[in-house]
């Protein structure tokens, strides 16, 4: 999986914090040691599913927890908002999907939105700056610089590229969305995690088998 410098991502992990794009990170008053949302490198698929599954069912109380979702395929922001509706999306992952090209994982806070509608506009919003952004990190007619120039036109153009949200919400709501069709897991974290605790790596549409980056020797299309 290729990574990209914007909005400080590395090896292919995301370390949640605050970031200057006007918006401010959540807090939790009494955290708890730090978590890992997503698969592991190399590790096999279904039993991260099935382990995410088991964990939320037994998840218990009436707190707010963080969880990771994993959507079947890429999402709109259409499509990303209506599958977190209920829950409060803090972050969204995006990554521009292009056949045996590997391209950057991109990372994005989100305002705090109150309903459907306001949260499609605020991803699409985030999507655009993504891209913006992108074209603004470099330049150049080697392959890295080619796929960025890609990437970046594909983003600002609103493509079907969100891979994961970070999603804040109670056991029960989270169940909820769990539930909906084109969600493929929701992994939640330890009660009291910190928002600033967690680091996030995404289970990819593409990934079924295995948890391993896909092929990287195709043609780069033109942007």
């Amino acid at each position: 999986m290729r990574t990209s410098s914007v909005w400080g991502l590395s090896a292919g992990v995301v370390v949640v914090a605050a970031l200057a794009l006007g918006t401010t990170a959540p807090t939790d008053p009494l955290p708890a040691a730090g978590a890992s949302l997503g698969p592991a490198p190399g590790g096999p698929v279904a039993p991260y599913v099935a382990a995410s599954t088991a964990e939320l069912d037994r998840a218990g109380g009436s707190s707010p927890r963080w969880a990771l979702l994993a959507p079947t395929a890429e999402l709109t922001a259409p499509e990303a908002a209506a599958l977190a509706a209920g829950t409060r999306t803090s972050r969204v992952l995006l990554r521009v999907p292009v056949t045996a090209v590997q391209t950057p994982l991109l990372s994005a806070e989100v305002a705090d939105q109150s309903g459907t509608a306001a949260l499609a506009a605020e991803l699409a919003d985030r999507q655009r700056r993504a891209g913006a952004t992108l074209a603004a990190s470099g330049g150049g007619s080697d392959r890295g610089s080619r796929v960025d120039a890609l990437a970046s036109a594909r983003l600002r153009d609103g493509c079907t590229c969100i891979v994961g949200l970070l999603l804040r919400g109670t056991p029960d709501e989270l169940r909820a969305v769990a539930a909906r069709q084109g969600v493929r897991a929701v992994q939640v974290a330890p009660e009291g995690t910190g928002y600033g605790q967690l680091a996030v790596s995404p289970l990819l549409p593409e990934q079924v088998g295995t948890v391993r980056p896909g092929r990287d020797d195709g043609a780069v299309p033109a942007g």
